[in-house]
């Protein structure tokens, strides 16, 4: 996945183009991206994610039944991550 920011003047060779920055462009990016899809995410500011990303959703409400599958996915990733780098920490 290649992000460049939108007034830039390049070409970009793409199997799948995205418009939008937001939680759901992320998402279908993402997702075309694991089928082996070379894909261009296209966002018209430079803040990639939306409100998501802002920390401003339903699952901030602490309703876990409104967690989808890529979001879950998400969370259990960095949670790993996160759980490695605190281990090489201590």
């Amino acid at each position: 996945m290649i992000l460049i920011p939108a007034k830039a003047a390049v070409v970009v060779d793409a199997d799948v183009c995205v418009y939008g920055g937001t939680s759901g462009g992320v998402a279908a990016a993402v997702a075309a991206a694991r089928l082996g899809k070379n894909v261009a995410l296209v966002c018209v500011n430079n803040h990639v994610g939306g409100l998501t990303a802002s920390g401003l959703g339903v699952t901030d409400k602490g309703n876990a039944a409104s967690i989808g599958a890529s979001r879950r996915n998400f969370i259990r990733t960095w949670a790993r991550r996160m759980a490695r780098q605190i281990r090489l920490l201590f």
